[in-house]
This record gives C-alpha cells, sequence and structure tokens, in this order.
C-alpha cells in the first residue's frame, strides 16, 4: 500500500461541509467541555437561576421566592444572593424601583428579568 497524497485543493462542498460540522458539533462541544471547568460556583449557581427563571417563565422575582423553590445550591441568603448580584451585573436581571407602599418588617427587593433571558437557552 503507498502512501496517500494530500490534496492540493479543497472543494467548495467539502469546506462547506467540514465548516457546518465545526459549527453544529465542534464548537459547541468544545464550549460545553471547557466552559464547565473554569466555572466558578457562583456562575454555576447563576446558570441554575437562569434555568429557574425560563422553565418557570418568571418575569419578576424575589430572593425569598427562589429560595422557596428549594433548588440545590439556592436555597439560602448567602446562595442566592451572589447568583443574583452576578445576574445583575450581566445584565440578565435588574432591581425593581420599590412601589411606595408601607411595608413592615424586612424591605422586600423585586428583581426585573431581561426579556432577552427567554429568548436564549441556557447550556446545562
Amino acid at each position: 500500500m503507498g502512501a496517500r497524497e494530500e490534496p492540493l485543493e479543497v472543494s467548495a462542498e467539502t469546506f462547506a461541509r467540514a465548516a457546518s460540522f465545526t459549527r453544529t458539533y465542534a464548537l459547541p462541544m468544545a464550549q460545553r467541555a471547557y466552559m464547565h471547568g473554569s466555572e466558578t460556583p457562583v456562575m454555576k449557581s447563576a446558570r441554575k437561576l437562569v434555568r429557574a427563571l425560563q422553565e418557570r417563565n418568571l418575569k419578576t422575582f424575589t430572593s425569598r421566592e427562589i429560595m422557596r423553590l428549594r433548588l440545590p445550591g439556592l436555597q439560602a441568603a448567602n446562595e442566592v444572593g451572589p447568583a443574583i448580584k452576578a445576574l445583575e451585573e450581566g445584565d440578565v436581571i435588574r432591581e425593581l424601583a420599590p412601589d411606595g407602599a408601607v411595608v413592615l418588617g424586612r424591605k422586600s427587593v423585586r428583581y426585573a428579568v431581561n426579556p432577552m433571558t427567554f429568548e436564549q437557552e441556557i447550556d446545562t
């Protein structure tokens, strides 16, 4: 058996198939493989929170409402708070202005979810 010579030219069809493979399979797989390895616990919690908001179609929420969902890693204020802060910094959510009602006890902060969040799928 002789050694095969490498092609000198690549057809447009072959190039298109290779580009499609890279775009639809290789790149998404590499992103999934490498993204989660460098993801911090806060990033994981923020990603989990976004998925919960999407799955439940929550347009607004409070941190207490999130804790009541009993999601692993998002059940206590010290877990939910950093995830909320990360999503605020990423413009995924924003704090709503208080409605002016008199509140007895601790003030509840309500957050609005960026509508674009419901148009995008978050990798798991």
